[in-house]
């Protein structure tokens, strides 16, 4: 026979919004609306509706049952982390990333001693693809997560702190500023923003200024043609990937480029196996290829 109590088995703490689990333990403080309002930045009628959703979700009908309930399921455990239910909002990488072994280290070292990592770089040489493995690779070392925002879609920095906040699934209320929701909910966290195709942001640099200052543990990859010429960031310019010298290379596989090349090539042969002609061939073109770009590079430049 079903049990007519569809709450009598111990429900997990995701049946709850990152943002009611907060209010959560605010509540079993015995805090009131307002009192909770102020220390997570929102009004009393936002704070009354966040109740209403957990006395709903965990089947009671006021406080005093939540705080009783939420203790019988454990969701007020000392050790339970009160986070978003996606820690790490990152896309999928379409297909495997190869090489920039090196550069990756950098970033990795580089993030360690800064707040403020820009990769710079000329269009299409795989910034977004290496910062999105950077930071899927450095996920461990932000306790509440690591966030990717393209700005490619925005034409204004005034949307940026929307884009974030959406991004970080962070609502934003109508009644205060968005940047100062924004700057609180940053202030009590530890993250990594990568905030990709800054350069026809200028007018947004001032906004990673003020989360640098006044959110501590909050750090920036960013990604863009330009520095952003802001106070303490940390430039890294990525270059194409280094090609084989034909005379000298004991095994052009083993090369960045030749490998890329050659996963490209896979997709349609997946059969081919490259003679020592073909890979003569292949390195070649990746010589052309790295000069073309330099060429386009300078005469977007001049």
């Amino acid at each position: 026979m079903r049990d007519p109590n569809p709450f009598s088995e111990k429900a997990p703490v995701e049946d709850l919004t990152w943002r009611e689990q907060e209010v959560l333990a605010l509540l079993a403080g015995r805090l009131t609306n307002r009192e909770i309002g102020d220390r997570l930045h929102l009004t009393e009628n936002t704070v009354k509706s966040h109740v209403g959703n957990i006395i709903s979700k965990l089947g009671v009908k006021n406080r005093r049952q939540v705080i009783e309930r939420a203790t019988e399921l454990g969701l007020l455990d000392s050790d339970r982390k009160i986070a978003p239910k996606s820690t790490h909002a990152l896309p999928a990488e379409p297909t495997p990333f190869i090489g920039r072994a090196e550069e990756l280290a950098e970033i990795s070292r580089l993030l360690g001693k800064t707040r403020l990592l820009t990769l710079t770089g000329s269009g299409g040489i795989g910034k977004t693809r290496l910062a999105l493995h950077a930071a899927s690779d450095l996920r461990d070392e932000f306790e509440n997560g690591v966030f990717f925002v393209s700005l490619a879609p925005i034409s204004s920095g005034k949307q940026i702190v929307q884009a974030i906040a959406e991004e970080m699934d962070f609502p934003l209320s109508s009644e205060d500023a968005p940047i100062d929701q924004l700057l609180a909910h940053l202030r009590r966290r530890q993250l990594l923003l990568v905030m990709d195709n800054f350069e026809h942001l200028p007018d947004g640099v001032d906004i990673v200024a003020e989360i640098l200052q006044k959110a501590p543990n909050v750090k920036v990859l960013a990604t863009s043609r330009e520095n952003l010429k802001l106070q303490g960031e940390t430039v890294l310019n990525i270059t194409g990937m280094g090609f084989p010298n034909q005379e000298t290379s004991a095994d052009p596989r083993a090369n960045d480029a030749i490998e890329l090349f050659l996963h490209s090539i896979r997709r349609v042969l997946p059969e081919f196996i490259p003679g020592v002609d073909d890979l003569k061939h292949l390195t070649h073109i990746c010589k052309l290829v790295e000069e073309c770009r330099w060429r386009l590079s300078w005469q977007q430049a001049g």
